[in-house]
């Protein structure tokens, strides 16, 4: 086969099995028709049924013999049968056809092929063969009927016959003018191959065909020129071609003598049936996939190249090669599914080198680099980006370059495009020199770097909306760009979640994040450049209380965010607070924004937050327990309050967190002059395992340091210290370096392993008025207790202590070193298990001065029956009993009880031995039992021989419209048992009439620890010697006590003796007749 064509020795290997390499032939050609109604006219009939007797001339049991015997132009009309194949033959005008209503058939094994492959081998001229079927003995052996034996064969027609499992159906090799027409070609690998010209391809159905044997299928195989199809049927199967092409030039088909391929194939597949049509050795395959308008194009360069502006390039699904675009206003579109349009590039990447181009619908499969975008108002939209399996980049999806603008990024998924290599990043999107381009709706999933916005050009404008970045190794967005233009950058509603971090920012220019759902992430933001100013308000960090500890770093505004995810209808701004019209989700944020005389309206819910207020006058007011925030306060400007909030502080170090200073929760500084808090609720829990010795941390609940004129009213303040070492203290309210602060109406509780103070006042020049609060205090360490109330170098008469519940505590201490701590008409819970304190655990030089808490409250401030201070009558007074059983214990009531002396003294058994006296001036001592209860100036003896140690309250009963109590002890003649308590020296007994002879302490007597150190306790009791007989006449010994007597005068001209200050001084702070109420 010398001097043939590559094209042609193509050809020649797919037929090498059913071809004679050497064969040159020629044959004849026509049309002739059906065989119906010829059996008569036959030359010949071939039935395979016909018995020796039958066989004769015209009769013959093989169509081999028929055909042996014929001559030009004879018919040969077979009957139904299965028939041997016959030898080639070469009669003119030869006719072997079926009989009418007959179907016979051919059948073929392989040994029954004979070298050349054919199983049918016709030549001649003007021959036909009709309605016979051939039966080949498998896929990919045999061709079923070989056209042209030698040259010069024409006009042979073959019709009507249907021809399974071979590998070639029927072949045309050297006769010319063939008419295939009207057959039904299968189970083959090839259906048709024209090897000659002017064949007739009509009516045809080709189908089932596969690869076999080394052979690739195909419907018809194409050579020679000058060919008509029409009206064939294809079913060939996926992937396999319905027409290939082997010409060295472009044939005629169909009077199409263009010599264009683009033409040849759009005839093809415009009137033949053909939805395929392949040039071998070109790249592509004419199947309709790529087309403009009604034009088909092999490549979608091709196609490409022949467009013009404004067309569209349709790709049918299949897999496509690299191209480029340099031609305007063009859309490159899929018409199928996306995964099933593939452009697998390998090396190469698409260079976009005009404006206003569409690609639409693809799936691209790349190693290295996808798309190179040099144009601008381009469009990529519903594309899928992904790397070719096994492969890594340091390169990108899709490059948006410098001094572009106007692009779309829409809709497509960018897959796994990511390296290994430490400091490299694979991009979904590359904008270098952004200017107005959207990003807008795409899938970034297991990349490097989802968008990365780079420097090759000065920045302008982004827009980056409504993607998922899910899983990037890297960052879900990386602004690197040139910011020297100060560009503007809008990330917005995306949903940003799992990536290593979410947006980087190395460079400056406004850049707004909103309305994202920015959650999971490593890190949610990092910024880096001191010029960028990154609003990322209004955003869902997962949780209502907003970015995690370590999820921002930078200088970024976050407050207000969202309080659910952002594509959510419920969702709306997460208001932590307000200040007056603008809400704030950061509580932080808010403290900065308010201005003076400005108020911070916390939400209801739970906050993590250390806040510092140093604006004057601004309020942070909570709605209660509702409101609860996690963290510590300061309160460092004049006028600042907090108010109606809770504030819960834990902590496991020695040291609070900033702004509060080192030991506190809430701390009010030296410039908080005029500062509050109230009706606020404090818990603080510490937990110090790794104090060291010596040292003394202190936990507070609320420190006052140097601000004057403070007020904390009406809150609840707990401080709980855990100290394995047991050296830590507990406070609850801290006065110090000489502030002055009214604690009035709150619930204060310490409780240390080590000591503890409920309220203290520090350091010279401090002043405190504590009132109407209830206060506890404990300690667990043996060294320590608990301070209900304690005075440490500030001056003892400058402290207030009044109507406070003492509930649980352990001591009051007093260790400024002189003064008196007045902390009279306060009620005790149990003033027996209290001790009052007035030297130092360690050193001397902190010996305090005295203490005095007498009277006291006998009942809570809460159920004092008063309108004020001077009203107040349920107080009592403080006695210490003392009898070693071998006395007697004589008390003298200078004010009437409001208790039975059982029910004052507790500890003795008056059932069990012990005997009650009231010692009346008439008739001497008469006995009485435990119900008594004594009246003022009566004088009652206990006799026991039991010890009595108790210290007990004796509740006095004042009523203001009281005329019965005593003012005046009447006296007689010899030894009177009397009150003494009154006055403050023996002889300065006043009599009506008479004189003092002697007088004198007989019995054991009470004293009281609680008032000022006197000579006679008020409740002691003094035998009185009247020297004369009075015969009847009234003389009086004056009790002290006048009816209706106040607690204040009581106080004063009774039991303070020694009165080391005014008691009912006025409170700074408060009206205490309202407070009385």
């Amino acid at each position: 086969m010398s001097g043939e064509s590559t094209r042609k020795r193509v050809q020649a290997m797919l037929f090498a099995a059913i071809m004679v390499v050497s064969m040159v032939a020629a044959g004849v050609g026509g049309f002739a028709g059906s065989a119906a109604g010829q059996s008569d006219t036959a030359d010949f009939i071939v039935d395979d049924d016909f018995s020796s007797q039958e066989v004769n001339e015209t009769q013959k049991r093989t169509i081999q013999s028929a055909v042996s015997n014929a001559s030009s132009n004879d018919l040969i009309v077979v009957q139904d049968g299965e028939y041997d194949r016959f030898s080639r033959t070469q009669i003119d005008g030869l006719t072997i056809t079926a009989a009418p209503n007959t179907d016979p058939t051919i059948t073929v094994q392989e040994d029954d092929i004979p070298d050349n492959g054919r199983i049918l081998d016709i030549g001649g001229s003007n021959v036909e063969f009709s309605d016979i079927d051939i039966e080949g003995p498998g896929r990919g052996t045999g061709t079923g009927i070989h056209l042209g034996i030698t040259d010069g064969s024409n006009n042979i027609t073959v019709s009507d016959v249907e021809i399974r499992d071979v590998l070639t159906g029927i072949q045309t090799s050297t006769t010319t003018s063939a008419t295939i027409q009207g057959n039904d070609i299968s189970g083959a690998v090839v259906g048709i191959s024209l090897q000659a010209d002017g064949a007739t391809i009509s009516g045809n159905t080709i189908e089932d065909l596969a690869d076999a044997g080394g052979f690739s299928a195909e419907g018809v195989g194409v050579l020679g020129t000058n060919h008509v199809f029409e009206a064939n049927t294809y079913q060939t199967g996926e992937g396999i071609t319905d027409i290939r092409i082997y010409n060295d030039g472009i044939p005629t088909i169909n009077n199409d003598d263009s010599g264009e391929e683009v033409s040849v194939a759009n005839t093809i597949l415009e009137s033949t049936g053909a939805s395929s049509v392949q040039f071998v050795g070109e790249s592509g395959i004419y199947d309709g996939s790529i087309t403009i308008g009604d034009t088909a194009y092999s490549t979608i360069q091709d196609a490409e190249n022949a467009s013009s502006n404004g067309d569209t390039i349709t790709i049918e699904e299949g897999t496509y090669g690299q191209f480029d675009v340099d031609v305007s206003n063009l859309t490159v579109t899929a018409t199928g599914d996306t995964n099933n349009t593939t452009i697998q590039l390998t090396d190469q990447r698409i260079n976009i080198d005009s404006s206003n181009v569409t690609i639409h619908g693809l799936s691209f499969v790349f190693k290295g680099q996808a798309i190179y975008d040099r144009g601008n108002n381009n469009s990529y939209i519903n594309n899928y980006f992904t790397l070719a399996e096994g492969t890594e980049s340091n390169g990108y999806a899709i490059r948006l370059e410098g001094l572009t603008s106007g692009n779309e990024v829409r809709n497509n998924d960018f897959v796994g495009v990511n390296t290994s290599t430490q400091d490299e990043y694979g991009n979904g999107v590359v904008v270098s020199g952004p200017a107005d381009h959207e990003i807008v709706n795409n899938d970034f999933i297991n990349n490097s770097i989802g968008v990365n916005i780079g420097a090759a050009q000065s920045a302008q404008s982004l827009k980056i909306t409504d993607n998922d970045f899910v899983g990037q190794t890297d960052f879900a967005i990386a602004f690197n760009h040139d910011g020297s233009e100060n560009p503007s950058f809008n990330v917005t509603s995306n949903d940003i979640r799992s990536n290593n971090l979410g947006i980087l920012v190395l460079s400056g220019g406004n850049i707004s994040v909103s309305q994202n759902n920015i959650v999971d992430n490593g890190q949610a933001l990092l910024i880096s450049s001191e010029a960028a100013d990154v609003d990322a308000a209004e955003n869902w960090w997962g949780t209502t209380s907003g970015p995690a500890e370590g999820d921002i770093t930078g200088d970024v505004t976050v407050d207000p965010w969202l309080d659910g995810p952002a594509d959510e209808e419920s969702s709306g701004i997460a208001v932590a607070a307000t200040v007056g019209d603008e809400e704030f989700s950061n509580l932080e944020s808010a403290a900065e924004a308010a201005e003076q005389n400005e108020t911070i309206d916390v939400t209801a819910g739970e906050y993590n937050a250390d806040l510092t207020i140093d604006t004057p006058n601004v309020t942070v007011q909570g709605t209660g327990d509702d409101t609860i925030i996690n963290g510590s306060i300061a309160l460092s400007a004049p006028g600042t309050s907090l108010v109606d909030l809770q504030l819960n502080t834990t902590v496991e170090s020695d040291v609070f967190p900033n702004p509060a200073s080192a030991n506190n929760a809430i701390n009010i500084g030296e410039s908080a002059d005029g500062a509050s808090v109230e009706d606020v609720t404090v818990n603080v829990e510490a937990n110090l395992t790794d104090v060291a010795a010596g040292v003394f941390p202190e936990p507070i609940g609320v420190e006052i340091a140097s601000a004057d004129n403070v007020t904390v009213s009406g809150s609840t303040i707990n401080v709980s210290v855990i100290d394995s070492n047991e050296q830590a203290g507990a406070v609850g309210v801290s006065v110090s370096e000489g502030g002055s602060a009214g604690v009035v109406e709150n619930d204060i509780s310490a409780v240390s392993d080590g000591y503890s103070f409920a309220a203290v006042a520090r350091d010279d020049g401090t002043a405190a008025d504590v009132g109407f609060n209830e206060l506890s205090a404990t300690g667990k360490a043996e060294a320590y207790n608990g301070v209900g109330f304690g005075v440490e170098g500030a001056p003892a008469d400058s402290q207030t202590v009044r109507y406070n519940d003492f509930v649980n505590v352990d001591s009051i201490e007093h260790k400024s070193g002189s003064g008196t701590l007045d902390l009279r008409q306060n009620y005790w819970e149990d003033i027996g298990g209290v001790e009052f304190l007035t030297d130092g655990f360690v050193s001397p030089s902190q010996n305090g001065g005295s203490i005095i808490y007498d009277p006291v409250l006998t009942t809570s401030f809460e159920n004092i029956e008063a309108e004020s201070p001077e009203g107040i009558r349920q107080y009592g007074s403080v006695l210490d009993l003392q009898s070693d059983g071998s006395t007697s214990l004589a008390i003298g009531f200078t004010a009437p009880s409001n208790e039975s002396i059982s029910g004052l003294l507790s500890d003795v058994e008056f059932d069990n031995g012990a005997q009650a006296y009231r010692y009346d001036i008439d008739s001497g001592f008469e006995p009485v039992d435990g119900d008594f209860t004594p009246d003022a100036g009566q004088v009652v003896v206990i006799a026991t021989d039991s010890v009595i140690d108790e210290e007990i309250v004796v509740p006095v009963d004042v009523a203001e419209t009281d005329t019965d109590s005593e003012t005046e002890v009447d006296l007689n003649g010899g030894w009177n048992l009397v009150p003494t308590g009154a006055t403050n020296d023996i002889d300065s007994l006043t009599v009506r009439e008479g004189a003092i002879l002697e007088a004198d302490q007989l019995q054991a007597q009470p004293t009281q620890p609680g008032v000022p150190r006197a000579e006679y306790g008020a409740y002691e009791a003094t035998w009185v010697f009247v020297e004369r007989d009075f015969n009847g006449a009234d003389v009086g010994l004056l009790t002290g006590y006048e009816t209706g007597q106040t607690a204040s005068e009581y106080v004063e001209e009774v039991l303070a003796v020694e009165n080391s200050g005014d008691p009912h001084q006025e409170f700074q702070i408060t009206d205490e007749e309202e407070k009385l109420e």
